[in-house]
């Protein structure tokens, strides 16, 4: 089941059990079973019930599905609340000792005393229910009265709402009355220390420490089924259809795994205040603090930069972000204000930058795919070409072959400003030079050569005598979709533009004149050799380090992390979609800022 909601759901028939939180929502995206609920939260009568039902045994299929469920919560290192940050204390193995707002203290001192005969530190913990927060804030205010926390001061400790995977991954025990976080201790596989008279004693994990009654265990597989799988069926929060429940964990699990790649602070420089909401929807869940330009930068954290922008003097304690576009951006030009469906987060250089590594180069170097992994770059790649989808997806479709025997040869223009060709050229460092080039070594081929959408469209300015290209090059293209030429064309011919890369999607010969992050791995031509790299790779690592790896994707539909299957997704149905007027005016403003701009600033 899937819910729209503004907070945290109350122990009721629908207990929350997986939560999720993007820029646009709240997501409610598995809710506790009713029987489980009512076990949870009601009389003893409900407890009874419970017991009896999960004695009846499983389905082979449903014993697989509980056992999947249980290793992709860990391989996913999911909570009940996936949005909230990572606790404050120092990692240490810690027994936890689990607070529900109706934990009496007698029941909290009978847990705490049964901990403290343990060496570990122990840690209270309560979830993100209002309820439960303040019964922890109670305990705290009154341990200090008490023998059995006085005797455990130092290794007593108390933590607010967080993400609390880390914390039952290495707890050696775990101590709980009725909280909810008891099932994500159960999930983990730990002990849990309870009372006979909570849900969690009908389980094999579970130590009924409070009493001597006996009751008889079930396997956790069948408590995992009858507790959360018996209830209502997910929807997929993007596709909004019914789904299996390995694909919903796997959505939770992007949402927290991208979430965790950067830090909870992050400093953002030098960022307009136009970009400043895109940016942090690609870092959402995190704190970030925006910097002008001439700032003084702290002495230590997390720093984000745009492009190859030159910073002062970092300091040593500084971790330095540079961001730029992905290579499925949008539907839409950047320079007029398209917004962007990914952005490229590297930590070591940028994909562009010939002159150092990237997390882009490093992960080439380095990545060995499984069938898996390799069925999927390749259905990605079939799916990108059928769907004629590039970096920008603009242009008509309206061209034709020329009805000739010779090669066709594509020769995309680049703007000749920008970073790529500061670093990741060689020796030719214009359009002009390159088509130059190009028509001395294919005297008998048909040159076809595309300006940069950028300077066709008047947003970005003219390379160094480009108003000569015609003479250099049989057939010059303006207004056709660079998908449309490169299903047709025999070989592209470039400096360091992005169409090579989507050129080698369509199997098509590439040669580089300057140094891409795809030139270099055997799958070009290239006039020079890049530094560093040797290793040879096969197109499905290149697709899958490029399209999957590397880049962050936002989907339109959730505001959540995406994958670049659902970004393909989402294109098809804007172009399928006629142009409102909303989005005809958003486009005129962007070409008109944008104007401005250059009337301010200069063409660059």
């Amino acid at each position: 089941m899937i819910t729209w909601t503004n907070g945290i759901a109350p122990l009721n028939l629908s207990t929350a059990v997986l939560q999720e939180q993007t820029s646009r929502a709240d997501w409610t995206l598995l809710t506790a079973a009713p029987a489980f609920s009512r076990a949870l939260s009601g009389p003893a009568e409900a407890l009874l019930y419970w017991r009896e039902q999960i004695k009846v045994p499983l389905s082979a299929s449903q014993h697989s599905q509980s056992l999947a469920f249980i290793k992709l919560w860990q391989q996913f290192e999911l909570a009940v609340s996936n949005y909230l940050k990572p606790p404050e204390c120092p990692l240490a193995p810690y027994q936890l000792i689990l607070i529900d707002s109706q934990c009496s203290d007698q029941l909290f001192y009978q847990m705490l005393e049964q901990a403290v005969t343990y060496p570990e530190p122990i840690l209270c913990l309560a979830s993100a229910q209002q309820s439960e927060q303040q019964r922890l804030l109670q305990l705290q205010q009154q341990v200090a009265q008490h023998t059995a926390a006085k005797s455990a001061s130092e290794r007593l400790h108390f933590q607010t709402a967080c993400h609390t995977a880390s914390l039952m991954q290495t707890a050696p025990r775990v101590f709980c009355s009725r909280s909810l976080l008891g099932l994500e201790a159960l999930l983990w596989q730990k002990p849990l220390y309870c009372q006979t008279d909570s849900p969690w004693v009908s389980c094999t994990l579970s130590q009924g420490v409070f009493s001597a009654q006996h009751i008889a265990n079930v396997e956790l597989a069948a408590f995992v089924h009858y507790a959360i799988l018996a209830g209502e069926q997910a929807l997929h929060p993007e596709r909004q259809l019914p789904c299996d429940v390995a694909d919903l964990l796997a959505w939770a699990g992007l949402q927290h795994s991208t979430r965790m790649a950067l830090p909870g602070r992050l400093y953002a420089v030098g960022f307009s205040r136009f970009w400043r909401k895109t940016l942090q929807c690609f870092v959402q869940g995190r704190t970030i603090t925006f910097l002008n330009k001439e700032a003084v930068l702290p002495k230590q954290g997390t720093i984000l930069v745009w492009g190859r922008r030159a910073l002062p003097v970092v300091q040593a304690g500084l971790r330095l972000v540079r961001l730029e576009d992905g290579f499925i951006r949008s539907v839409g030009l950047g320079a007029e204000f398209a917004q962007p469906m990914s952005w490229i987060f590297d930590q070591h250089g940028l994909y562009f930058d010939a002159t150092q590594p990237s997390d882009l180069e490093l992960l080439l170097q380095q990545l060995i795919l499984s069938d898996q992994q390799r069925e999927r770059a390749e259905a990605l790649r079939q799916r990108i070409c059928e769907q004629g989808v590039t970096k920008y997806n603009v242009g008509d479709s309206g061209w034709q072959r020329p009805d000739t025997n010779k090669r066709v040869v594509l020769v995309p223009g680049q703007v000749e400003t920008d970073a790529s060709i500061e670093f990741g050229a060689h020796q030719i460092r214009s359009n002009l030079q390159l088509l130059m080039q190009v028509r001395q070594k294919n005297p008998d081929a048909w040159v076809i050569y595309k300006p940069h959408p950028d300077v066709h469209s008047g947003a970005r300015a003219k390379g160094v005598g480009e108003d000569d290209v015609s003479t250099y090059c049989d057939e010059l293209v303006l207004d056709v979709g660079m998908a449309v030429l490169l299903e047709q064309v025999d070989e592209v011919h470039l400096l360091t533009s992005l169409t090579g890369f989507e050129a080698l999607l369509r199997g098509k010969k590439v040669v580089c004149y300057g140094w891409p992050f795809y030139a270099g791995w055997g799958l070009t031509e290239d006039t020079a050799p890049p530094p560093r790299r040797g290793r040879t790779l096969d197109l499905a690592t290149l697709v899958y380090a490029t399209l999957i790896a590397y880049p962050r994707y936002i989907s339109d539909v959730t505001g959540g992390f995406s994958t670049p299957e659902q970004v393909l997704t989402e294109i098809e149905q804007r172009r399928q979609r006629l142009p409102t007027i909303a989005g005809k005016i958003m486009l005129r403003l962007g070409r008109c800022l944008r104007m401005v701009l250059n009337l301010l600033f200069g063409k660059k």
